[in-house]
């Protein structure tokens, strides 16, 4: 399953403030840019003028036939630096290939020269991962006993896909598990559901755990 790949980078505390000169300096010299417009208009809305904080402007690359930009954003979070956010620049929102393939671009021109020059490390997530390691392999075991016995046609109307439907449901929420529709829907159309049906139980999914919180706060 594809998912938005996150970056940290932890340096020792006395050579952050060296680290970040670099990077900007490094930027500097390159086709990209950084937006020092975008960076004191956030930091007059969320008051976080005492936060350091960057935005860099992208190059445009061309990937699978499209051109995509990005404005990249990392700062100072607890401690640790991370990129919290890639947004597009244009109208039109970056797929998960496109975002990810942006922030390896940042990692590889910027901060993989630089970690070992600061004594650094750094996490970069896996551009995918198994649905088994969000939900468990409790939940997941009922997720695939109802995805591989029930009619993908009817999807959990008859009564016996109904009920391992709700054996689903019911560890998702006894275990405060976090699971959104977005995954949940990619899941079922990787495992043979149709665009309609996926979406069709994605939805019940919702209504069901949001249903049964509710129950739970009366």
């Amino acid at each position: 399953m594809k998912t938005f790949q996150k970056l940290t980078i932890i340096l020792p505390e006395d050579r952050k403030s060296e680290f970040f000169i670099d990077l900007k300096e490094n930027i500097e010299k390159s086709k990209w840019r950084i937006r020092n417009d975008l960076i004191s208009n956030y930091k007059k809305n969320t008051f976080t003028s005492d936060k350091e904080i960057l935005c860099i402007e992208s190059e445009k690359y061309l990937l699978d036939n499209k051109l995509i930009q990005g404005l990249i954003w990392i700062w100072d979070y607890s401690g640790y630096y991370e990129v919290f956010n890639i947004v597009p620049v244009g109208n039109r929102n970056l797929e998960k290939n496109e975002y990810n393939y942006i922030l390896n671009k940042f990692y590889e021109l910027f901060i993989a020269n630089l970690i070992p020059k600061y004594n650094g490390s750094y996490t970069l997530t896996k551009p995918e991962k198994l649905l088994l390691e969000t939900i468990g392999i409790d939940a997941y075991s009922a997720l695939t006993k109802f995805s591989t016995t029930a009619n993908k046609s009817t999807g959990n109307t008859h009564a016996y896909d109904f009920e391992r439907w709700c054996e689903f449901v019911f560890r998702i929420f006894r275990g405060k598990i976090e699971l959104s529709f977005d995954e949940l829907v990619e899941w079922l159309l990787e495992n043979g559901w149709t665009d309609e049906m996926a979406t069709k139980l994605g939805l019940d999914f919702e209504y069901s755990i949001n249903l049964l919180e509710k129950y739970e706060q009366n």
